[in-house]
């Protein structure tokens, strides 16, 4: 566990659910060398590997966190999307709303590779012929912590999107009896209404100021570059603090370049920003390159995207 001390928190966010142990090396790479302290990736040994192989390549090695993201059952970014063969059409429409190239043509059969599937069943929601199932990939949240404890790990965040509430502070409870460092919890509006919303939160924070408080506005929404996509991960920002609740608020949610000025505009006061889909997308073309680590004109290319991102969130 790294010991240092970080007043903003600018994030990577790799997925929950994402295992493209290629993809989230070279995430940590560029994303560590461009500026961010901190990466979010599955609790699994091996992405977890790879991670600090791209971290350990990079520029600022000392400087970036390793957080592993875990969930309850029903959170969103622990699901995979599964093809009914029987009701597929093979018309490609969802190949190409795809934004992990996790699914593909082979043998004249549309497949999807499960391991580079982030659960954000686009898909799913393109697809005229409700072809596209969801697989739940679920193991308890303390079970998936107690996992990769010994890999040396710098933040645990705890993905709490459900109606279930004494699911949410027992889980929670048990988490933080299991692991000292620093903590955080994820969660949007879908599942309750406000009030309830702020009392749970208010539960949790239990009025420590190092819980790190992540507003998923609206979950894997992040692939464009305007104000608009941040309008409810800086209203749920604007909800937490007019309670008064005192922690770490760090947005996600369609976060994009622009997350931070809004904010500002806004004159909602945060600890940092997570950028997950749009920041993959940023980079997508060069990572995606086989010869990626050998060609230091993608790489350099991939770390100017990325540094210029860093500086404009960086307000």
């Amino acid at each position: 566990m790294k010991n240092i001390e970080i007043n903003k928190y600018y994030k990577i966010i790799c997925g929950a659910g994402n295992e493209n142990l290629k993809e989230i090396e070279a995430l940590a790479f560029v994303y560590a060398s461009a500026g961010f302290n901190m990466i979010d990736v599955a609790a699994k040994n091996e992405v977890i590997s790879a991670a600090k192989k791209g971290i350990e390549l990079s520029c600022n090695p000392d400087k970036m966190l390793l957080c592993v993201s875990i969930g309850v059952q029903s959170d969103i970014h622990l699901s995979k999307a599964v093809i009914n063969r029987q009701k597929c059409s093979s018309c490609k429409k969802c190949i190409e709303v795809c934004p992990q190239n996790a699914v593909f043509e082979e043998d004249n059969k549309i497949q999807i590779d499960e391991r580079a599937c982030i659960g954000c069943l686009k898909c799913q929601h393109n697809c005229p012929s409700d072809a596209i199932v969801v697989e739940h990939k679920y193991k308890s949240p303390c079970t998936m912590l107690l996992s990769v404890l010994s890999d040396d790990i710098d933040c645990v965040e705890f993905h709490c999107n459900s109606s279930d509430i004494e699911q949410i502070l027992e889980n929670w409870k048990q988490l933080k009896n299991i692991y000292s460092g620093r903590i955080g919890f994820c969660m949007d509006r879908s599942k309750l209404p406000d009030e309830t919303i702020i009392s749970l939160i208010s539960q949790m924070v239990d009025n420590d100021e190092n819980v790190i408080v992540q507003t998923d506005g609206k979950p894997m929404s992040g692939g464009t570059d305007d104000y608009k996509s941040n309008i409810q991960a800086v209203s749920f920002a604007e909800l937490i603090l007019s309670n008064n609740i005192h922690a770490k608020i760090v947005l996600s949610g369609g976060t994009n370049s622009k997350t931070s000025e809004f904010a500002k505009l806004c004159n909602v006061d945060i600890d940092g920003v997570a950028i997950g889909s749009f920041a993959r997308k940023l980079v997508k073309d060069e990572i995606s390159s086989p010869d990626f680590f050998e060609n230091i004109e993608l790489q350099n290319s991939a770390i100017e995207k990325a540094r210029d991102l860093y500086n404009k969130i960086n307000i």
